[in-house]
C-alpha cells in the first residue's frame, strides 16, 4: 500500500500500487496530467486510490468525476471506486445506490460530484462550482475545449498540495489533441504498462494466471490498429494513410484567428456539403470561404440513425439539426450532395434550395484534397477544420464502438486498400467523402455547369461557374 498522506479517518484498502499509479502522487505542477497506456494496466484504480487518500487526508476538498455521460461513470468508474477503493464501512457508501448516485460525501466534509458532459443542464450547474481536483475518465472521448473549460474550475484551494486535473485513456491516433498536447508540453504524461497491474504481474515480474488469461487470451485476439493501441500502448495511425493530416496545422481555433467574435465573419460565403447515411453516419458540413479562398469547416453533423425529416417536432432529424445550427448564418451559395436523388429531393423541398450532385471520381478527388491540405506559402492550408464544429453531442453509438465521431478523427483511418494506391478502404470515410466533394467542387473537377453568385473579391469563377481559390 502506498504511504498515507495524513491521518486517516477510514484506512484505505490494501492496494499494491506501481508505476504511473505511484508517480502521479509525486506531481506538484500546474499542468493537466495525462495517464495513458494499454487496456487493463490499472490506470483508473491508481487515480481513484490517490483521490480517496487526498479526500481522507484533507477535509473539505471538492472533486469532480467527468465522462461523456453519467451512465458511463456509474457503470465503470464508480464500480471500481466502490468495490476496490472506498474502505468497507466508510459512510461515503451511504446514500443512493450507484445507479442513482450524484455525489459522495466524506465524514470530514470532502465530496465528489459526478458530471456527464452530454447533459447540458448538469454541465451548467457543475461549471458554476469550484473544485480542487477533476478526474476525466476515458478522456479521448472528450474535446480539448471541454478540458480547457473544466480546468478553469480548479480554484477551490482547500487542497494544499495543488489543484489537479487528471485524464486517463488508452492510446488513439497520433493526431489526437491529447497526444499533440503532450508533445507541445501542455500536459504532463505518465505512461502505464501491464506490469503496473499486480493482478497480472507479481512483485518478481512474473505473469500471473489472471494476466496470462487477459493479456495473452482476451487481448491476444486483437489485431492491427487495435493491437498496437490496446495491447502495445502505441499512439499510431493505420498504415498507408492517404492524407498527411496534422492537427496542429489543419485544425484551427476561432480564438486564435479573431478576438471578440463567436463565429467566422458573416461576409464569407458558405457552402454546404452532405454525405447521406443512416446506419453509417450522415454527415453535413458548413464551410466558410475566406478572402484568400481558404475553406474552413465551421459546422458539422456526424450522426447515425437520424431521419432526414419528420412531422413530429419532438423527433431529432437531420433537417432540424441543420436549421438550428445554421440559424443566423448567411444562406449557402452552393449545396453539394451525394447522388441519392430521393434524399436530395427531400432536402431541396425542406430548404427550398437546389442541390448540386457531387463529383464522385475518387482518385481525382483525393488529389484535389491533397492539394488543398498542403500548406501554402503563408504556411496555412487551403482546407481547415474549426475545432468544436460538431453541432450535437458525439454520437453515443460511435463512441461505444470506438469509431470516429467527427471528420477530423477519420484521417487516421483513411488508408489505401491492401497497400495499393488504387482505391481507399471503404471504412470511416463519410467525412472524407464530404471533404473530397468540396475539394473537387473548389477546384472545378466536375463538368456539370453551375452558376453561383458570390462576392468577386473572395473567389474567382471559371467559365463553368465553379469556385477556384485565389
Amino acid at each position: 500500500m502506498a504511504e498515507s498522506l495524513g491521518p486517516n479517518l477510514y484506512t484505505p484498502r490494501d492496494l499494491e500500487l506501481r508505476g504511473a499509479a505511484l508517480e502521479i502522487r509525486k506531481y506538484r505542477g500546474t499542468k493537466p496530467v495525462m495517464v495513458d497506456g494499454p487496456a487493463g494496466t490499472g490506470k483508473t484504480i491508481g487515480i481513484l486510490a490517490y483521490i480517496y487518500e487526498l479526500m481522507d487526508a484533507y477535509p473539505g476538498i471538492r472533486v469532480l468525476f467527468v465522462r461523456r455521460t453519467k451512465e458511463d461513470i456509474r457503470n465503470s468508474v464508480l464500480v471500481t471506486f466502490e468495490n476496490h477503493v472506498i474502505p468497507e464501512g466508510c459512510p461515503m457508501l451511504d446514500g443512493p445506490e450507484r445507479e442513482n448516485r450524484e455525489v459522495y460525501r466524506h465524514a470530514n466534509g470532502s465530496e465528489i460530484a459526478i458530471l456527464g458532459l452530454a447533459d447540458r443542464k448538469s454541465v451548467k450547474k457543475a461549471l458554476s462550482r469550484e473544485y480542487d481536483l477533476i478526474y476525466c475518465n476515458e478522456s479521448v472521448q472528450l474535446t480539448q475545449d471541454q478540458i480547457e473549460v473544466l480546468y478553469t474550475r480548479l480554484r477551490n484551494y482547500r487542497l494544499p498540495i495543488g489543484q489537479f486535473l487528471f485524464m486517463d485513456c488508452n492510446p488513439d491516433s497520433p493526431m489526437h489533441w491529447l497526444w499533440q498536447g503532450q508533445l507541445a508540453g501542455k500536459y504532463v504524461r505518465f505512461q502505464s504498462t501491464h506490469r503496473d497491474n499486480p493482478a497480472y504481474y507479481d512483485a518478481a515480474g512474473n505473469i500471473t494466471p489472471m494476466g496470462e488469461h487477459y493479456i495473452h487470451g482476451t487481448l491476444g485476439v486483437q489485431t492491427g490498429l487495435n493491437r498496437e493501441r490496446l495491447v502495445e500502448g502505441k499512439w499510431v495511425a493505420a498504415e498507408g494513410a492517404i492524407y498527411e493530416f496534422d492537427e496542429r496545422i489543419h485544425v484551427a481555433r476561432l480564438g486564435d484567428m479573431f478576438r471578440g467574435i463567436d463565429r467566422l465573419p458573416m461576409n464569407w460565403p458558405r457552402i454546404w456539403v452532405t454525405d447521406f447515411g443512416t446506419t453509417h453516419p450522415h454527415v453535413w458540413q458548413q464551410w466558410a470561404i475566406d478572402d484568400d479562398g481558404r475553406a474552413h469547416r465551421e459546422l458539422e453533423i456526424y450522426h447515425t440513425n437520424l431521419l432526414l425529416r419528420s412531422n413530429d417536432p419532438d423527433v431529432p432529424t437531420v433537417a432540424s439539426l441543420m436549421r438550428r445550427a445554421s440559424a443566423g448564418y448567411p444562406r449557402p451559395v452552393a449545396w453539394i450532395c451525394d447522388h441519392d436523388r430521393q434524399e436530395r429531393m427531400q432536402l431541396e423541398e425542406e430548404f427550398a434550395f437546389r442541390t448540386t450532385a457531387a463529383y464522385k471520381a475518387v482518385l481525382p478527388g483525393i488529389d484535389a484534397t491533397k492539394q488543398l491540405l498542403k500548406p501554402a506559402i503563408d504556411g496555412i492550408p487551403r482546407l481547415r477544420y474549426m475545432a468544436g464544429a460538431l453541432v450535437h453531442a458525439p454520437d453515443p453509438d460511435l463512441l461505444e464502438k470506438r469509431e470516429p465521431t467527427c471528420t477530423e478523427q477519420e484521417f487516421a483511418y483513411y488508408v489505401w486498400e491492401d497497400g495499393t494506391k488504387d482505391a481507399p478502404r471503404k471504412q470511416y470515410d463519410h467525412g472524407m467523402d464530404c471533404t473530397r466533394y468540396l475539394a473537387s467542387f473548389l477546384l472545378n473537377l466536375s463538368k456539370e455547369p453551375k452558376k453561383v453568385k458570390v462576392p468577386a473579391h473572395t473567389i474567382r469563377t471559371t467559365n463553368r461557374g465553379r469556385y477556384v481559390p485565389r
